[in-house]
């Protein structure tokens, strides 16, 4: 096995140690381990050692672990809009699970705050501040929210809020009830940055370099950068920094004409990805962005058809589709207690066409306001208003998602997944186990007990 992979193993491992066991076991075993790879395998390659260490440290100075009790002072930080914010720090150290805070008398806008907390339930924290310091946005944030606020006047207020969410990531600003639609058609994951619409605007980009004559290199560092700038004016997110660094492999694989590997890049991704984010595991967006792409680039060329028969393509959109409904499902009986059914079926429709509005929306950041005036914000509103016609309707259909009232804890969903793997992935284990010497460890420990 290559060694990108068993540093991804590794950091996955110790990712998923972190939510079951304490850090001090954590800190313990990472040491064992790497003295038994270093004096027992003998294994002198310095990313085996490096990338596990820096998560460690990671985790040590950087988490918070704490547990938030009334009368506590602590200084949070967090994006506030009508009193209401999800915790970005706390003390800033980034935390472990995900909590929200509720802070009255205060206007929108992103905070550090230093105040008594008065009440806690759950996830949730009601904070009286003391201090407060707002944070201003950078000027690339600033830029793109004025380039968002030329639509405002040609759109209705839905579209509007819609935009702001597909392209600035801001969909909490998304009508609850339009989320709800898309949540039970099983198409969120439209209202998320992802690699879906970093896809789109390296696409675009692309496409629009294409017609100037410009040398290869210039082209594609121009789109890198501004790829870059556009992260950095938007709500960052584990899945927007994993596409980010996804999208980067692509431009630069372009960039020094090198063949681009999707499976290295992915964990490539995912080790940065939790070096960057130590949490990760606690956010449901991190967790289908890489379960989705982890199933499509190594799941579905297992389950394809490969075999040259009568309507193949169409037959293997079906099997793609359904096969990520059921990669998804212990995710969404988990975190929102509910499964979808037919939700295939609506992805096949909306996945187009949300893609499309995602399209039309990036074009309308880059087009003088009279295109906007005189035909983008017209077109905006009406592929809106057909995505609304649609959704109503997929919502109508009975059992396209249905509510589960037994819950499931991680420990049903990692035996699902390992499951899976372990069926589909059988011949790759086996040979991994063999490289490593442990079936034959095994058979000579059965030998001896027998």
């Amino acid at each position: 096995m290559e060694r990108i992979y068993i540093v991804a193993m590794e950091i996955f491992i110790l990712e998923t140690l972190l939510y079951f066991t304490s850090l001090n076991l954590i800190v313990i075993l990472t040491i064992l381990f790497l003295l038994w790879l270093f004096f027992i395998k003998k294994r002198k390659e310095l990313s085996l050692y490096i990338f596990p260490i820096i998560f460690i440290v990671r985790v040590i100075f950087f988490v918070d672990f704490s547990e938030i009790h009334p009368g506590d002072i602590m200084n949070f930080k967090s994006n506030i809009i009508n009193g209401y914010g999800k915790l970005q720090r706390i003390n800033n150290k980034l935390p472990f699970e995900t909590k929200y805070i509720f802070v009255e008398k205060l206007g929108d806008g992103q905070y550090n705050i230093s105040g008594k907390v008065l009440y806690v339930k759950e996830k949730f924290v009601e904070v009286e501040f003391l201090k407060k310091e707002k944070i201003k946005s950078n000027k690339f944030k600033i830029y793109m929210n004025e380039k968002l606020n030329r639509t405002k006047n040609y759109i209705s207020n839905g579209c509007y809020n819609l935009l702001n969410g597909v392209v600035l990531g801001e969909s909490r600003y998304v009508y609850k009830d339009v989320k709800e639609m898309f949540r039970y058609s099983g198409a969120s994951h439209l209202l998320a940055i992802s690699g879906l619409h970093i896809g789109i605007i390296i696409g675009l980009l692309t496409y629009i370099f294409g017609f100037l004559e410009l040398k290869k290199e210039i082209k594609y560092m121009c789109i890198f950068l501004f790829l870059t700038i556009y992260i950095l004016s938007i709500k960052l997110s584990p899945s927007v920094i994993r596409a980010y660094i996804m999208g980067s492999i692509y431009i630069g694989s372009n960039l020094f004409y090198e063949k681009i590997d999707l499976k290295k890049s992915l964990a490539f991704a995912f080790i940065m990805s939790i070096i960057i984010y130590p949490n990760s595991f606690g956010n449901i967006s991190f967790l289908m962005s890489y379960i989705s792409l982890f199933s499509i680039l190594f799941i579905y060329p297992k389950v394809k058809i490969d075999k040259n028969i009568k309507y193949r393509f169409v037959i293997n959109i079906f099997i793609f589709v359904l096969m990520l409904q059921i990669i998804l499902a212990p995710l969404t009986l988990y975190y929102f207690k509910s499964i979808s059914i037919l939700a295939f079926i609506s992805n096949i429709i909306l996945t187009p066409l949300g893609s499309f509005f995602i399209f039309l929306g990036f074009i309308s950041f880059l087009i003088p306001s009279i295109i906007i005036k005189f035909g983008m914000g017209w077109l905006l509103e009406e592929v809106y208003n057909f995505i609304l016609v649609v959704l109503k309707f997929l919502n109508k259909i009975p059992y396209l998602s249905l509510k589960i009232n037994f819950s499931i804890d991680l420990l049903d969903i990692i035996f699902f997944y390992f499951l899976i793997i372990s069926t589909l992935f059988y011949n790759d284990i086996k040979i991994l186990m063999k490289n490593l010497n442990l079936i034959d460890k095994w058979k000579e420990r059965i030998q001896w007990i027998q």
